[in-house]
């Protein structure tokens, strides 16, 4: 990711994500100081009556897993202002949580009709993935989830040119990193969908991110052949055999180099013993 951070209402910071390209969660910073915040959101909205106060609070709440509570307060802010794109998203987001996944794609699709350019536009692919959860496991393919594969051989490929290709990896880094905040291995949407990123890592040449993708992909629950032939080939491109050099500029292998060495030795070995058995004959 690319250092983003979340700076609430009341000067605080929620998160801020460190910058390594790989989208395993946000970095929450509030941490002891949540219940100060709290306090101090509420005061602020008595005070000036801005939702944005309470619509913080609540995304606090769920970092808490107070999901109860954090639920009448988003409920409570639509009410007041009913159609607040936030507002649709963190339900859609606390409903799944809570495991109603129909009530979270309900909101979801709600605030993509809001606001369609929300979250990098990558909220589409929030709404395919609560889909894949309703309708079941056959559901849960790159195919269904992505519209696209990568192929099934040791190198992926992809049908998508550069702009598509940029524009998935982009959607994916994004609702990876919000779906990794709250949802812990094992989850096999999660991991179908780290290793679709590992190959456009793959793809695009970026072998040292694909890796740690790849490998996230496998904590998450992925058992693939597939995932295990890209994993060895990335491990193979990060860390080629090592090569010597024939005086001509020729490369060989150490492997062939030493079974020559061993050969010549067992060559050399017999002509002695033969001449040694010669030499025993015309004594006698």
């Amino acid at each position: 990711m690319n250092g983003e951070k979340y700076l609430m209402k009341n000067g605080d910071y929620l998160y801020m994500d460190y910058a390594d390209n790989l989208p395993f969660g946000h970095n929450f910073i509030i941490g002891k100081f949540t219940e100060r915040s709290k306090i101090e959101l509420d005061s602020l909205y008595r005070k000036t009556k801005d939702l944005d106060y309470l619509s913080d609070k609540g995304y606090i709440l769920i970092i808490e897993k107070k999901y109860d509570e954090a639920l009448s307060l988003y409920l409570k802010i639509e009410k007041l202002k009913p159609n607040r794109y936030s507002t649709a998203s963190n339900l859609g987001t606390l409903y799944e949580l809570m495991g109603n996944n129909e009530e979270a794609l309900k909101w979801i699709n709600k605030s993509i009709a809001i606001n369609p350019k929300s979250h990098n536009g990558s909220e589409w692919l929030h709404s395919r993935i609560l889909e894949a959860k309703i309708n079941g496991t056959k559901f849960q393919t790159a195919k269904f989830l992505l519209n696209t594969d990568f192929g099934k051989e040791i190198k992926p490929v992809s049908q998508l040119d550069t702009i598509q290709l940029n524009k998935l990896d982009k959607s994916l880094n994004y609702q990876l990193n919000e779906r990794m905040s709250f949802i812990k291995p094992k989850d096999n949407i999660i991991a179908i969908l780290l290793f679709e990123l590992g190959n456009i890592k793959m793809i695009k040449g970026e072998f040292n991110t694909a890796k740690p993708i790849l490998d996230e992909a496998k904590r998450y629950g992925l058992n693939s052949p597939i995932l295990e032939k890209r994993l060895t080939y990335t491990k193979y491109v990060l860390n080629p055999k090592p090569k010597i050099k024939k005086e001509t500029g020729e490369q060989i292998d150490y492997v062939r180099t030493l079974l020559s060495i061993i050969l010549g030795i067992i060559s050399i070995s017999l002509l002695y013993l033969i001449f040694q058995s010669k030499k025993q004959q015309l004594k006698i």
